[in-house]
């Protein structure tokens, strides 16, 4: 199904009955990830609930849902000192890479920035040597 040109259409029926909405929040189901983003301050059973909904869906299509391979990324509030325990094994971690987005529990991209750059100066350095060595823009066309 993956790379097919129906899959994402195939894909869309088949996940159609996930509905992940606690207090209008809603979930977001990607072609092959789903992530459920909800703010989470003062009714800590909302993220509880959330989880276990999502879990009983997987259950209830005959899917596995594999707890090592998920993340939950915490962002709290200025102020917020509890301490929020891991649901289900799924480990909690400092930064998450959602559609290439690298999204950090402080709420800054400076991981997702210094990503970018060391990757554009692997390019600008291949495009040095090449010019180093004769070799310029007019050739390659």
């Amino acid at each position: 199904m993956q790379g097919s040109v129906s899959g994402p259409y195939l894909f869309n029926i088949f996940i159609n009955d996930l509905e992940l909405e606690i207090n209008r929040i809603p979930g977001r189901k990607y072609v092959d990830d789903s992530n459920i983003v909800i703010p989470v301050w003062k009714n800590m059973a909302s993220r509880t609930d959330l989880v276990e909904k999502f879990l009983c869906w997987t259950q209830e299509d005959k899917m596995k849902c594999n707890p090592e391979k998920c993340e939950e990324l915490i962002t709290p509030k200025k102020g917020f000192n509890e301490v929020i325990l891991p649901l289900h094994n799924i480990p909690q971690c400092t930064s998450v890479v959602i559609l290439g987005m690298t999204f950090q529990e402080n709420g800054k991209f400076s991981m997702h920035v210094k990503a970018k750059m060391l990757k554009a100066n692997k390019s600008l350095y291949v495009i040095r040597t090449l010019r180093k060595e004769g070799i310029s823009q007019l050739e390659t066309d």
